[in-house]
């Protein structure tokens, strides 16, 4: 019930007042634009699609949630790059010597640049080391529930990622 009452009251507040946003992260008025780069993959198991859907959930994550201008150019505001530095399966239950589940690991850097942090100086450029993992029956492959897999973890890692880029809070 209390719950309930607190979104009310923030959903009146935006809309009475205009001084909150759920579709829009904490982003300065004087930034514009935002550069993503191609994310590299440093992972020793190497999976080529990674670093594409990566960087592509979080340009349709910037899209769909913020103001800004994505650009190609060197003359962007922001700046986010990505390094897959981990992509490791492990084995985390084990019945009666025998593994019952594994595990896939993903790991991430996300690089953000302020380049007008003379304006802003509150919004400091940083790497943020993010990781996720999801388990999987043994019985299966991981070939056989990657895609599955990727297609739940990697809209997390980037909600992290937006997350601790964008929000002030």
């Amino acid at each position: 019930m209390n719950k309930l009452i607190v979104i009310l009251v923030l959903t009146g507040l935006n809309f009475c007042c205009g001084i909150y946003s759920f579709n829009d992260a904490s982003i300065p008025p004087e930034v514009k634009t935002i550069k993503i780069n191609v994310f590299k993959n440093n992972a020793l198991l190497v999976n080529p699609i990674i670093n594409t859907m990566a960087a592509n959930e979080l340009i349709s994550k910037i899209r769909n949630q913020t103001r800004l201008f994505i650009v190609n150019n060197s003359n962007a505001d922001y700046e986010i790059s990505g390094t897959i530095n981990g992509y490791t399966v492990s084995t985390t239950n084990i019945n009666n010597n025998q593994v019952v589940k594994n595990q896939l690991t993903l790991d991430i850097t996300y690089s953000f640049i302020n380049h007008i942090e003379s304006q802003i100086p509150n919004i400091k450029s940083a790497d943020f080391p993010l990781s996720i993992n999801q388990e999987f029956e043994a019985t299966q492959t991981l070939s056989a529930v990657e895609n599955d897999l990727l297609s739940t973890m990697i809209p997390q890692i980037t909600t992290q990622a937006f997350n601790k880029i964008f929000s002030s809070w």
